[in-house]
């Protein structure tokens, strides 16, 4: 490769595609999960993904930058002004839901609170389901998984 070639063609295509695909695979997580095909902490795919997204948004963001003055001689700057706005707008949404993916509560979790509500103070549990009865176990991956499978 030609070291005066600029390198923002190269790098701009992965996020787009990661971007694109990424909606499939994150339904197709959720299915296997809610199916009980994969475990909970399956979903940590899906947050690796997004966050690839935004490590190679942020990659492409930068070579653009430095790639910039080289086509501004015949791109119009109004242009590339509109691009790089485009840019942060993309890179922003895919750190937004990078935190909201990290931050979602589990599946156990919100299962055993509505088994427990359902249920009314009266209802008792023995055993594992004993943990599952209360949101606080569940943040233990594992117990979740064992919650999930039990419900």
């Amino acid at each position: 490769m030609d070291p005066q070639s600029p390198l923002h063609p190269l790098f701009v295509h992965l996020p787009l595609a990661l971007a694109t695909l990424a909606p499939a695979l994150f339904g197709a997580l959720w299915l296997a999960i809610r199916c009980r095909w994969l475990p909970l902490r399956a979903r940590r795919l899906a947050i690796a993904a997004q966050a690839a997204l935004v490590g190679s948004a942020g990659l492409a963001m930068t070579s653009g930058e430095e790639d910039a003055e080289r086509v501004e001689r015949v791109v119009a700057e109004a242009a590339i002004d509109r691009h790089e706005e485009r840019t942060e707008w993309f890179l922003g949404g895919g750190i937004a839901v990078l935190l909201l993916a990290g931050r979602l509560p589990r599946a156990g979790a919100i299962a055993a609170d509505a088994t427990t509500a359902a249920a009314g103070p009266s209802h008792r549990v023995r055993g594992d389901e004993a943990a599952c009865a209360t949101s606080a176990a569940t943040t233990n991956e594992e117990t979740a998984d064992r919650c999930a499978a039990m419900a």
